[in-house]
């Protein structure tokens, strides 16, 4: 479920998000950090990712790391989180459920109860940039700013191993892999807020009334997509409230006359709004509606989606609270 209590203000988010950025004042553990250094160097050729397979996942924590109790937690934020970064990076297609579950449970279980600077993560994709460099996230829980919610217990940051250039050839953007170092103010990053009752929610689906407007401006009059994007947006959201209005504005869209694309697309976000609900067989439900009304749709983005995004996410989520 949702989180209860006090909304945070996307004002107010970025405020917290900003705070975290420039990392903490020591290098974490098992880390060395040069005299008058910004970056963290570490010992990546000793804890073996160099040798991982072709999008083996594999995670390192630093040694002897302690872990204090967890709060009970939801796993639909979790898991849209991780959805993005498949996305992000173009892994659906390349792991398999096994290796997407264990790239779940090495992102996002075990989450310290504190920020901590005893504490830091590494979690790798084997061979992703070439057969000797991995793709790997930098873990780390950050005390968030002054201005976030009491609800607010930390800040979760995932800092890649690469900056974001320009191809010169293209002119579009492009990573470049840096070899055993991390330099969180200029790494690419992804952030999420995790909320006292457990709750994570990836920090570019907070709620905004700015976002809210742009939604609906990009639907262009277009009723169907105005109402797909903004359900989609409230299920992600840390806001509870607003999830009310989300099956009325789907149903609508499924029996209106809109085109086959967008009635399929309500029953696909209406099964997330049962996941976020724990409805695990209402999730099932609407997956199997989307499938049998799909005839006839060939675009490869929404397939993929249609036919491997939303059902792995559906198992997932079985496979987590079995």
């Amino acid at each position: 479920m949702k989180r209860k209590g006090t909304a945070v203000l996307f004002l107010a988010a970025l405020g917290l998000l900003a705070a975290c950025v420039g990392g903490p004042a020591t290098a974490p553990s098992g880390a060395t950090r040069p005299s008058g250094s910004k970056q963290w160097v570490f010992q990546l050729g000793a804890m073996g990712v160099d040798k991982l397979q072709p999008f083996q996942v594999a995670s390192y924590d630093k040694p002897g790391a302690v872990y204090p109790a967890e709060t009970d937690t939801e796993i639909f934020g979790r898991l849209a989180w991780l959805n993005a970064l498949l996305d992000s990076f173009d892994l659906h297609a390349r792991l398999n459920l096994d290796e997407k579950e264990k790239l779940y449970r090495a992102l996002f279980t075990a989450i310290p109860a504190l920020p901590t600077d005893d504490y830091y993560r590494v979690v790798a994709i084997g061979q992703f940039f070439d057969p000797k460099t991995p793709l790997i996230f930098y873990m780390r829980l950050y005390e968030a700013a002054q201005t976030a919610p009491e609800s607010t217990r930390g800040i979760l940051a995932l800092i890649g191993n690469f900056i974001i250039t320009e191809d010169k050839a293209t002119g579009r953007p492009s990573r470049k892999p840096m070899s055993d170092m991390i330099m969180p103010q200029y790494f690419w990053s992804s952030l999420g807020i995790c909320f006292d009752d457990g709750h994570v929610v990836k920090g570019s689906y907070l709620y905004s009334e700015e976002v809210k407007k742009d939604l609906i401006s990009e639907a262009g009059g277009n009723r169907a997509m105005e109402l797909i994007n903004l359900a989609d947006f409230y299920i992600k959201d840390e806001l509870p409230d607003n999830d009310s209005t989300v099956p009325a504005m789907l149903e609508e869209v499924w029996l209106s006359g809109a085109s086959t694309e967008m009635r399929v697309a309500s029953r696909m976000n209406l099964a997330l709004f049962h996941l976020a609900h724990d409805d695990l067989a209402g999730a099932q439900r609407m997956l199997i509606d989307a499938q049998n009304a799909a005839n006839g749709i060939s675009d490869p983005d929404f397939r993929s989606v249609l036919d491997v995004q939303l059902p792995h996410m559906i198992e997932l989520y079985r496979r987590l609270t079995d």
